[in-house]
């Protein structure tokens, strides 16, 4: 496994029209990357933390639902695309819930975009969500053993990723 890190990047910067920094840094990152390879795509959780809330906000959404499809069909299009020219295996990782205040955004985000990747064939969902979170005092929060330092999941919680890939062949 080798980490390809792409700093800053969100669903909405791969749209058309973008010219971002994050959107050109993802390119570039994709082209170094051997085509036939299998990758995991792990990102969406700025969208989750500032950009849908920000966007909303100033109307550019009524809901929050509205921008979370809008930024998921940016990624299964743009993202599709790179995968289809690159003949990438695609594992779609789910975004990460660490953060309580946006715990409820990243939970529906997750309900949207897993439920896309399902429809298409050139993705799969690595489907350890539920896994990571559990319902303690009315709340959903993220289990003690994945907590690390308030902005980050601890690695313990790979665990369940190779679970996952073990009772679905692609380990």
């Amino acid at each position: 496994c080798i980490p390809m890190i792409v700093t800053g990047l969100k669903h909405w910067h791969l749209r058309e029209e973008s010219n971002f920094y994050p959107k050109k840094s993802f390119h570039r990152t994709v082209k170094s990357i051997p085509k036939g390879s299998d990758v995991i795509f792990i990102f969406g959780e700025i969208d989750c933390r500032e950009g849908l809330i920000l966007a909303t906000e100033k109307d550019r959404y009524e809901t929050h639902e509205e921008g979370m499809k809008t930024c998921i069909d940016i990624w299964m299009k743009e993202g599709g695309k790179v995968i289809e020219e690159n003949n990438f295996n695609a594992l779609i990782h789910p975004v990460i819930p660490v953060l309580e205040e946006t715990r409820e955004i990243v939970v529906n985000y997750n309900r949207i975009f897993k439920a896309k990747v399902e429809e298409d064939s050139r993705m799969k969902w690595i489907d350890v969500f539920e896994g990571l979170l559990q319902v303690k005092g009315g709340a959903v929060v993220l289990k003690d053993e994945y907590k690390l330092d308030g902005t980050h999941m601890n690695p313990a919680y790979l665990k369940l990723v190779e679970r996952w890939m073990a009772d679905t062949g692609w380990s």
